[in-house]
């Protein structure tokens, strides 16, 4: 069975980055730190959640069974949650799922979300730096803002922009991929 370094995964530290959709795969854990990938920048101390994929399934019952015959999928989810530490034009807009900037102001600038069911699609990587000083990754081929979290404004805490990105599906092409440094992956116990 394939460990990462012989060791539990911790997540230390990493990075969402994301791009336009349609982007491609990156080829390794270097490729999301040039264009059109850009960063999303300092993420709360609680880290990133992710969800691995989530079946629904429909339990195929008959008569003549007290326990289901068959267990059919009927839909996958997956998802990515943090609270984004930095406010600035692109978390802002990423966050929203897209919108429009208005500078003509002399001292205020105006952000304008997209309207409803105008919201942006993105490719999205999540970089897991662990513990043991190996890389994990997480790609959504496309994906978009499903859950903005409220903010909260006092003297006690930080205010971030709480996401849930959602994996969508993409026809013809997996829709999730899961990098590993090879270096830290091993075959062990």
């Amino acid at each position: 069975m394939p460990t990462l370094d012989t060791k539990p995964v911790v997540g230390a530290g990493g990075g969402i980055y994301v791009a336009p959709w349609p982007t491609d795969a990156p080829d390794n854990f270097a490729a999301t730190a040039a264009a059109p990938w850009s960063y999303l920048g300092l993420i709360s101390d609680d880290g990133v959640n992710y969800t691995p994929l989530d079946e629904e399934t429909e339990d195929m019952n008959v008569w003549q069974m007290a326990f289901p015959w068959d267990v059919v999928t009927t839909g996958q989810a997956s998802s990515i949650s943090a609270a984004l530490a930095q406010w600035n034009r692109h978390t802002v807009e990423f966050m929203f799922g897209g919108g429009t900037w208005d500078d003509t102001e002399a001292a205020t600038t105006i952000f304008t979300p997209p309207a409803m069911g105008e919201t942006e699609d993105y490719a999205v990587f999540l970089k897991i730096r662990t513990s043991s000083a190996h890389d994990v990754g997480v790609f959504y081929r496309r994906a978009k803002v499903t859950e903005r979290e409220d903010t909260t404004f006092n003297k006690s805490e930080m205010s971030t922009l709480g996401v849930t990105i959602t994996m969508l599906g993409t026809e013809g092409e997996a829709p999730q991929l899961l990098y590993f440094d090879k270096a830290g992956m091993v075959v062990g116990p």
